[in-house]
């Protein structure tokens, strides 16, 4: 309110400042969150991102290779850690995406990984729409990118992986969307 005010914009009599609610609930959980330390069992948070995101010119910029590959890198590490705990938190329209959705084509990767199994028990889905403060309060580490997860888990004080590997910052035109 106050840069609007600075700027000449508004009057302070003009202005009421309402915060945001999904950023101030979370705030406020924030200080009653109980941490994981038993030590026993750790737990990554992958959050889905965009199969690919539109450049200025209507080209799409692919992001859906990298999400596949730390997926498959999740799974691996939940293959040999039983003590690890994976969760695949898939945005409803992100489920509902072009090629049936991105569940289904990491579900074939977890199968792939897993081998005569077809499933890893410690790799879990969450699809719930109300789940994302859950998931991130109650993992150790998170994985996001292009979404704004990666500010509410550091806010948490969680460490967050941003995929941008090299194989993607490396990509043509990728500083227009990392």
């Amino acid at each position: 309110g106050q840069i609007f005010v600075d700027a000449g914009m508004l009057e302070p009599d003009k202005i009421v400042v309402r915060g945001c609610p999904r950023m101030d609930a979370f705030l406020q959980r924030l200080g009653q969150a109980a941490r994981n330390t038993s030590g026993k069992t750790h737990q990554v948070a992958f959050f889905s991102w965009p199969l690919h995101v539109p450049l200025g010119d209507g080209t799409k910029f692919d992001l859906f290779a990298t999400a596949a590959a730390v997926v498959r890198a999740l799974a691996e590490m939940a293959r040999d850690a039983s003590s690890l705990r994976v969760v695949l938190k898939i945005k409803d329209q992100h489920m509902k995406a072009e090629n049936g959705g991105q569940m289904s084509r990491f579900a074939e990767i977890i199968r792939d990984v897993s081998g005569e199994k077809g499933t890893l028990p410690n790799v879990v889905f969450e699809t719930s729409r109300m789940a994302t403060h859950d998931v991130i309060l109650e993992s150790d580490v998170i994985c996001a990118m292009q979404s704004t997860v990666v500010l509410e888990a550091a806010i948490a004080g969680k460490p967050v992986v941003l995929p941008h590997f090299d194989d993607i910052k490396g990509r043509s035109r990728a500083d227009e969307v990392l």
